[in-house]
């Protein structure tokens, strides 16, 4: 292009490539014949590594429009010689310049192919390594184009199987894409495909959260994945495709179901049986935790189980301060033998008040250290309030409502074994009735019960708190004084006895008594003790009953 046409061309020229020694390569031919003629211009041009040849000759158009001069023309082809090596010196130059370039971009892109082909085996590597995990990469179709040794593993299918044949959603269960699809569709607005329904995460909600799915092995069983959905992007950022990460779930999927099983279970068990079932932690350090608490734990501390979970510690803020310290030294020391803990202590609750709650735990020894105990607590509060009333009933005498003589006996061993190490004063006062037989006799025994209770009144009320008034039989009565001595003791029976004989008894009248004292002797026994009140009751009878008799030698 921008030759002129052969017939007005005046120069014939042609250019040969001399660097080849066997055949000269013409790099250029003018298409008009030169002319038969003596002018012509050859020239030698050596430029880089190639050695070039340039003729020139008129062609017959250029005779025949030109008669100058031989001279002339001899000229002007110097100069167009010069002109056309200045030119052909241009183009070889360019086109070294074009090969150096291409050469540098050839060794670039070799470099980088190389570089590229290193880090896509080390990719590869990576890919295959993780077996436990599957990888799959799509094209923003969804045609799978990595299918790791992990999906391989998991999934059945080879990765000849599925790279360019397969999408995600053939690898889905259907009613689950479908269920998701709905629920996407329905949140967004606008129609979601099932085919996006697994990429939704990943594309929208960036991909922060995994989601469980059922896959479809390449036999056709099912397995729970959980699975983590991305976009791909390339260097200049833009979106070329997903990247799926997919953990398997089935067997931890199976062990949750069936813990949550055995749960609802223990669960359903628990809650029939009064009280709660707990295990209960002790740490090396000396900390407590709750590991698990039934919903029973909750009528016995009025704590949530989800409370104790958090902070064991509120267990003991329940637990009456009286019996708080004893309960954490049980605790340790049935962590230092590894016996069985048993123990009843009272809880203090917002809405019951006081309650008394029984526990009873296995403790086993940690690998790691520390204990932990598997327990059962219950309320026993109606138990321990029979067991009161039975105590209250073996040691109460049913007619007159005071102590019986079990009580006082209890009793007065425990006050004589205080007076032996600290010593101190006791008394007792002994009291029988008079003429009791008769009164019986005369008005029956219904009169004669009404007598014994009129007396205990009487009595009762002119006692101190900490004296014990007890029925020991029949119509003997015992009075146990702690801290006074016999003086004391004499002048409390004096006005234990004109009360008595002041205060008639309706259907009766005037009732009395015999009265006999005793103050406790160091290295005496409680057989002697009475003995001697004994002996002034028998004194006071002899000497015309309704009497208070001094204290016996």
């Amino acid at each position: 292009d921008g030759l002129p046409e052969a017939s007005r061309d005046y120069l014939s020229v042609r250019i040969l490539d001399l660097s080849t020694a066997d055949q000269h390569e013409v790099l250029f031919e003018s298409p008009n014949p030169a002319a038969i003629s003596e002018l012509s211009a050859t020239r030698l041009l050596r430029m880089a590594d190639h050695d070039y040849q340039v003729d020139i000759q008129p062609s017959d158009a250029f005779l025949q429009a030109n008669h100058s001069s031989v001279t002339s023309l001899v000229v002007l082809g110097g100069l167009l010689s010069v002109l056309l090596s200045a030119l052909l010196y241009v183009l070889v130059s360019q086109r070294q310049r074009a090969l150096k370039m291409v050469e540098q971009r050839t060794r670039e892109l070799r470099d980088r192919e190389q570089e590229l082909r290193g880090t896509h085996g080390q990719l590869r590597g990576v890919l295959n390594a993780a077996t436990q995990v599957a990888i799959i990469a799509t094209d923003l179709r969804g045609v799978i184009n990595t299918f790791n040794a992990g999906a391989e593993q998991m999934l059945g299918y080879t990765s000849a199987e599925v790279v360019g044949h397969m999408t995600l959603e053939n690898l889905h269960l259907p009613r689950e894409l479908v269920a998701r699809s709905a629920e996407l569709s329905a949140r967004y607005g606008k129609p979601v495909p099932t085919c996006h329904a697994m990429l939704v995460e990943g594309d929208v909600e960036g991909g922060q959260e995994a989601r469980e799915w059922t896959l479809v092995r390449g036999d056709g069983s099912h397995l729970m994945v959980n699975m983590l959905t991305t976009p791909v992007l390339d260097e200049q950022g833009l979106w070329v495709g997903h990247l799926a990460v997919c953990i398997d779930i089935t067997e931890r999927k199976r062990v949750h179901e069936a813990l949550a099983a055995r749960d609802l279970l223990l669960k359903k068990l628990s809650a029939h049986v009064p009280g709660g079932i707990y295990q209960f932690k002790m740490e090396f350090d000396g900390r407590f935790s709750v590991i698990y608490a039934s919903d029973g734990i909750r009528e016995i501390y009025e704590l949530e189980p989800d409370v104790l979970l958090l902070n064991a510690e509120a267990i003991f803020t329940r637990i009456h301060p009286q019996d708080s310290a004893r309960v954490r030294a049980s605790i340790r020391a049935s962590a230092d033998t590894l016996s069985p803990w048993r123990e009843e202590y009272r809880v203090q609750l917002p809405q019951r008040g006081l309650r008394w709650v029984r526990g009873e735990a296995t403790p086993e020894e940690l690998p790691g250290g520390g204990v932990l105990w598997h327990g059962y607590i219950s309320d026993i509060s109606d138990m321990k309030r029979v067991e009161e009333e039975l105590r209250a009933l073996s040691v109460t005498d049913s007619l007159t409502g005071i102590h019986n003589r079990r009580y006082f006996q209890e009793r007065l061993t425990t006050e004589m074994a205080r007076v032996e190490r600290g010593g101190g004063d006791l008394s007792v006062i002994m009291l029988d009735i008079d003429h009791f037989k008769r009164i019986n006799d005369q008005h029956g025994h219904a009169i004669g019960d009404r007598v014994l209770q009129a007396v205990c009144e009487r009595i009762g009320n002119r006692l101190r708190r900490t004296d014990v008034f007890c029925r020991l039989g029949g119509e003997e009565f015992m009075v146990l004084c702690p801290d006074i001595g016999g003086e004391q003791a004499y002048m409390l029976a004096q006005q234990l006895w004109q009360g008595l004989r002041s205060s008639p008894i309706e259907g009766v009248g005037t009732v009395t008594a015999s009265f006999g004292i005793a103050s406790w002797r160091a290295g005496e026994g409680v057989d002697a003790l009475l003995l001697r009140a004994d002996s002034g009751v028998y004194a006071a009878k002899q000497a015309g009953r309704d009497r208070v008799e001094g204290e016996m030698n």
